[in-house]
């Protein structure tokens, strides 16, 4: 093989390549639009003369961008997270809006109902219903350890409710039963904060 035959091999291989970069009268462009001050683009400096790029001078302004855009992602997590937090914290008001008004009970069947809300800072109530056949009703309070805290004697029948004041107990987990004729119907725990 001679000389002329490997040039023209060397072209037929060099042609079937697929070259990839910017075109450098596009970055010009780009930085212009964006008043950035580029120095990674040479000019031509006459007629005859080809634009080239430095490609090197690409990686501060890209490394720059990554980290801007990066500081965008971290914000906009951190904030779905706040929204998340506070949907979740919406949908548990709703959630227990939604129980206290659906509270609902047979006639012939006492219910307590968790108090709201839980855990209370300020006034918490206690809804339950006692039906007509009850003799004696009554709501006992006890702490975590047992000891009788309040005891609560029931007048009415059917649906009421009792309202406490967090502040009238220490900080701390208690529970709370429905006594009916001297039987303990239901027990439910409550959360006092008290901040």
């Amino acid at each position: 093989m001679d000389t002329n035959e490997i040039y023209q091999a060397a072209l037929k291989a060099k042609s079937n390549i697929t070259y990839t970069g910017f075109i450098a009268q596009e970055v010009e462009e780009a930085a212009s639009k964006s008043s950035f001050d580029f120095s990674g683009i040479v000019a031509p400096e006459d007629e005859n003369d080809h634009y080239t790029l430095r490609y090197a001078e690409f990686v501060v302004p890209l490394v720059k961008a990554v980290q801007e855009q990066q500081e965008i992602i971290e914000k906009k997590e951190q904030k779905i997270e706040d929204l998340e937090a506070r949907l979740e914290a919406l949908m548990s008001i709703e959630i227990k809006q939604t129980e206290s008004r659906t509270f609902t009970a047979d006639p012939q069947h006492a219910k307590l109902s968790q108090n709201s809300p839980n855990p209370a800072n300020g006034m918490t109530t206690i809804e339950y219903f006692i039906p007509a056949g009850a003799k004696e009703a009554s709501l006992l309070i006890t702490n975590s350890e047992g000891k009788v805290i309040k005891h609560q004697h029931l007048p009415l029948r059917g649906l009421g409710h009792l309202e406490l004041q967090s502040f009238d107990f220490q900080a701390g987990q208690y529970f709370y039963s429905l006594l009916i004729d001297g039987h303990a119907i239901d027990t439910k725990q409550m959360l006092l904060i008290n901040k």
